[in-house]
């Protein structure tokens, strides 16, 4: 069996709408146009147009997951949801036997180089909130990146010396997402942040947030970036680009 009737087979099985596509622009993109009243699942071989976070591109290679998620949601504001997501993925990825971290808000981490993208995408009709799109993105199987991005980003095939099966990411990914949001659906953000914060690439790392520069020293329960400056105070970081701040060595 290949891989798109592998996936077909598990999630027939489990009622689940699922497009299995060689190419598209954006399995985002894809769901979006498909918002329904059931959960839904996009997988492709290669995206055209990937997008993360701030709008950029993500590099699209047939050996990684390409896979978004579409569940129904009733409630109005999510919060933190895309901490939670990304608690998720980190799971799926250690079940696999790989040490992950994650850089706030949702960007997995493994021996300091990305492995992983998400990008949540809320589903409106009028002002109302009918779903939520998650796309998610792993470094499965390549073995050679880009030289731009060769020394930022890792695949779990490099971690672990051998190739993974697609389908068995995917279903991982499926499990987890599940878990983690009947939780969060049900308790919100503030039971997982401990954990969260546990597993913070950034916690306790100089970084800089815009023009803000600070000490990380956690999330808050709505799942803003905490940051301490030298003066002593807090600042919250709700949107925008983090980075770890590196000291020049002194001579």
């Amino acid at each position: 069996m290949s891989y798109f009737e592998r996936l077909k087979a598990h999630f027939d099985a489990q009622d689940i709408e699922l497009f299995c596509l060689e190419e598209v622009d954006s399995t985002n993109t894809f769901l979006k146009k498909r918002a329904a009243e059931h959960e839904m699942l996009a997988v492709a071989l290669r995206q055209t147009a990937g997008r993360g976070r701030l709008g950029r591109a993500w590099s699209s290679e047939g050996e990684n997951v390409y896979a978004s998620f579409y569940y129904p949601v009733s409630q109005q504001e999510m919060g933190a949801i895309t901490l939670c997501v990304a608690l998720a993925v980190s799971d799926a990825i250690r079940e696999l036997g790989v040490e992950t971290q994650i850089k706030w808000p949702n960007d997995i981490y493994a021996q300091g180089r990305k492995l992983c993208g998400i990008l949540c995408e809320g589903i409106y009709e009028g002002a109302h909130l009918k779903g939520i799109v998650i796309g998610i993105g792993v470094n499965v199987n390549q073995a050679q990146f880009d030289a731009e991005i060769a020394e930022r980003a890792i695949s779990i095939r490099t971690i672990l010396g051998r190739e993974q099966r697609l389908e068995e990411v995917v279903f991982g990914l499926k499990r987890h997402l599940d878990a983690r949001l009947e939780r969060f659906f049900a308790q919100g953000f503030l039971p997982l942040r401990e954990e969260y914060q546990a597993r913070s690439y950034l916690q306790g790392k100089e970084v800089c947030a815009g023009e803000a520069e600070g000490l990380c020293i956690g999330v808050s329960q709505e799942g803003d970036l905490l940051l301490q400056t030298q003066s002593g105070q807090v600042r919250r970081i709700r949107f925008g680009e983090v980075t770890q701040r590196i000291r020049p060595k002194k001579a």
